[in-house]
């Protein structure tokens, strides 16, 4: 055991996505049982010696005609075996009280300690001065440098009990075997024999799972490796940023957890999971365990989350990039709140080589190529550009990025902000490098930059490259409007550093630029960080108003109400001869410049609204698309499907949409279609009532495979079925129509 022990590597352990409620209630019940476990390895390893002699083979039976000496041999050994227990549980008392007690007092120190930093921890946000802040994390560097303390006295503790035991177990062994050989007894051969074989067999398929292991790396839940020194490029942090060399300078070697995996797999392990792996390890095998792993197995499961990254940060796994502190505010959290520039992030990616996270190209020439081609392009669709007029910078080590704003949820469910940057090239989409695949006239080779379309940021996980800069919760924007504001405001001071002089790595010797090319995110989170004053929440709400609406487009003027009513731009209007085509970029969407634009180089005159990119997601798929189906479905159940009433008609295409996703291989998210989901009134306008955009795409599918069903055509006499008709086929062709567009634009210039 000991030889097969020696050659392990990793263990794998995978935490399937589908357990079930019962599973989740049983390992709680086991880890509550777990605790009141000792945690001393000498203990558990005593209790397995008297195990071991619990289950020592007993004399083989004797047959009828042997004399009863078998038996006066079986009670000689029994009484012997009843000895030999109280010799080992005499040696328990005498020999380890001591240790038990010293290290039960380590130990129950440490954990008394450890349950104090979380508490600080967690007070910490809420202290109000920033002295309390700086003498509070003063506090808590001072309790983490004394559990340290404690861990490591508690460790070598552990291993001297450890070694007097395995002393005593040598002696006692060796008078049970002299004993045995007086006695006579011998283990039956063909017990050994089956032991070996079971035990030849375990080998094999543990073998066999460590195999499947590691052929399945890419994909892995949770895996524990075994690090002997690596170098921070063989760390398998996932495929993000790369983790120091994760190692300690005596004693065994570190187990590094490693959670992740690829976007498309459901595996992943919770930190409460790894702290249960931990335990179990050290059950099975309490004397052969890393420090690491005992520090792992010694978290709360209350606790698990912060304590996991206090042994992360403690053994050098945490990025080592400094967090700065901006007074945003009056409320304790605004008075310290945490935010990292994107020139320390930059920085980061050049001394570690990984600068590709930003441009999608992982060879340095090939990336000044694709950059010099990129802003090439970028150039003939904006000549008017700022940007032309800086002649310092070089424009092959210039990385285009844009800004991501986006809202999410806590664990709370409470709505939380999050700023984060990406780089504007990147490996392109799954469609694309299926397209490259099947092209018959592609040799493998590197396509030439005049022909390349260059690919978009999409491949790839998000925590690899997009990077965060700062996360504030809805309730504190709120109730301190001028805290965002303030934060972009540092945001763009640092992005106007970036394109005007750069930024090196840590040596000073490789520079590069980022160019902020605009900001993404939906309607909503543009309207907050611009402070539109038109957006589309001011749309009209009634057909007559006292009160003149003021535009529901930050581009142009579409929805503004005017005096006489005929000078009005409708926004229903979506002709190529609408009256909003002529007040694009005509009158600012703000009172005041957006502090996210200070700095920052404009595209054209007066085209400064354009920073605000919308795109085709948040526009047709998750906001246009719900009213359209929502439309197109309530017309055709009036006319074209049979059914005596209007919920009988949505059921018939409730079912018919659920077959045509089966069929058809699409997730129909369970999705049922009914007046709620519809939002149909009868009073209002209908629009559907998912939260899901991928839903849309379906639906649209969905439409036109049920047009060709009804027989709804160019030739169908209805008009308002040709137009419906019309515009799926419109939308069907309208990412190929920007691509069309885009190139007319070049053309022209």
């Amino acid at each position: 055991k000991d030889k097969y022990q020696k050659k392990v590597l990793k263990y794998y352990v995978e935490y399937e996505e589908l357990d079930s409620d019962a599973e989740v209630e049983e390992e709680e019940e086991k880890e509550k049982e777990n605790d009141v476990v000792s945690r001393n390895p000498a203990d558990r390893k005593l209790n397995r010696t008297q195990t071991k002699l619990n289950e020592l083979p007993e004399q083989p039976a004797t047959s009828d005609s042997e004399d009863d000496g078998g038996k006066e041999r079986t009670k000689k050994l029994t009484a012997y075996q009843e000895d030999c227990l109280n010799k080992v549980s005499g040696l328990h008392v005498q020999e380890h009280n001591s240790f038990k007690k010293f290290g039960d007092s380590l130990l129950s120190k440490a954990s008394k300690l450890t349950d104090v930093l979380s508490d600080l921890e967690a007070f910490l946000d809420d202290a109000g001065k920033a002295s309390e802040q700086k003498r509070l994390r003063t506090c808590l560097q001072g309790l983490e440098q004394a559990i340290g303390c404690l861990n490591a006295e508690h460790e070598k503790v552990e291993a001297e009990k450890v070694d007097v035991a395995e002393l005593m177990d040598k002696g006692l062994l060796k008078k049970i075997k002299t004993q045995m050989a007086s006695s006579r007894l011998a283990c039956s051969k063909v017990a050994a024999q089956e032991n070996s074989a079971r035990l030849l067999s375990c080998i094999k398929t543990l073998l066999k799972a460590l195999n499947k292991a590691a052929e399945e790396k890419d994909s892995c839940g949770l895996e524990i490796f075994r690090v002997y020194g690596l170098q921070a490029s063989q760390n398998r942090g996932g495929r993000g940023l790369q983790a120091q060399c994760f190692r300690e300078n005596h004693g065994p070697p570190y187990y590094v957890y490693i959670t992740g995996g690829r976007a498309d797999q459901g595996k992943w392990a919770a930190c409460k999971h790894t702290i249960r792996v931990a335990r179990a390890a050290i059950k099975d095998n309490p004397n052969g365990q890393s420090g690491a792993l005992l520090k792992f197995a010694q978290v709360r499961s209350k606790d698990a989350e912060s304590g996991a990254h206090r042994i992360f940060r403690a053994s050098g796994l945490t990025v080592t990039i400094n967090i700065d502190r901006l007074v945003l505010g009056d409320s304790p959290s605004l008075q310290s709140f945490p935010f990292i520039k994107l020139s320390k992030w930059v920085t980061y990616l050049l001394d570690h080589q990984c600068l590709h996270k930003l441009t999608g190209v992982v060879e340095e020439n090939r990336m000044e190529d694709v950059l010099l081609e990129f802003w090439s392009r970028y150039q003939a669709l904006y000549p008017q550009h700022d940007l032309w007029d800086n002649e310092d910078i070089d424009w092959a080590r210039a990385i285009p990025v844009y800004t991501h704003t986006d809202e999410g949820r806590t664990y709370k469910k409470r709505p939380l902000l999050v700023i984060s940057t990406h780089g504007c090239l990147g490996l392109g989409t799954q469609p694309q490098r299926r397209a490259r695949l099947d092209d018959p006239t592609w040799d493998g080779q590197d396509i030439p930059l005049e022909e390349d379309e260059m690919g978009m940021n999409f491949i790839g996980e998000t925590w690899g490259t997009h990077f965060i800069h700062a996360s504030m919760l809805k309730s504190v924007s709120d109730a301190q409007p001028e805290a965002l504001p303030k934060l972009m405001k540092e945001y763009a001071a640092d992005l106007q550093t970036l394109c005007t002089t750069g930024v090196t790595d840590s040596c000073g010797q490789n520079r590069v630029w980022v160019v902020h090319c605009g900001t993404k995110g939906d309607l909503l989170a543009l309207s907050k960080l611009g402070r539109f004053t038109r957006d589309y929440t001011r749309m009209p709400r009634a057909a007559e108003s006292q009160q003149l609406a003021v535009g529901i487009c930050h581009l142009c003027k579409a929805g503004c109400e005017m005096e006489p009513p005929n000078h009005s731009i409708p926004f229903e209007d979506v002709s190529s001869t609408a009256a909003w085509h002529d007040s694009m970029h005509k009158e600012y969407p703000w009172e005041q410049l957006p502090t996210i634009l200070e700095g920052v180089p404009r595209p054209g005159p007066g085209m400064e609204a354009s920073f605000f990119c919308v795109d085709l997601w948040h526009c047709w798929h998750y906001g246009l698309a719900k009213v359209f189906v929502a439309s197109v479905l309530l017309v055709f159940q009036e006319s074209l499907i049979p059914g005596g009433s209007i919920d009988a008609r949505l059921k018939w295409i409730s079912d018919d949409y659920k077959n045509f996703c089966a069929t058809h291989n699409f997730a129909g998210h369970a999705i049922e279609i009914n007046k709620d989901t519809m939002g149909y009134s009868g009073s209002s306008f209908p629009c559907g009532h998912w939260s899901k955009g991928a839903i849309n795409t379906t639906l649209m599918y969905y439409l036109r495979f049920l047009c060709a069903c009804l027989g709804v055509g160019s030739n169908t006499q209805n008009p308002l079925h040709r137009t419906i008709d019309s515009c799926i086929r419109l939308v069907e062709l309208l990412p190929s129509c920007l691509l069309v567009s885009v190139l007319i634009s070049i053309y022209r210039l």
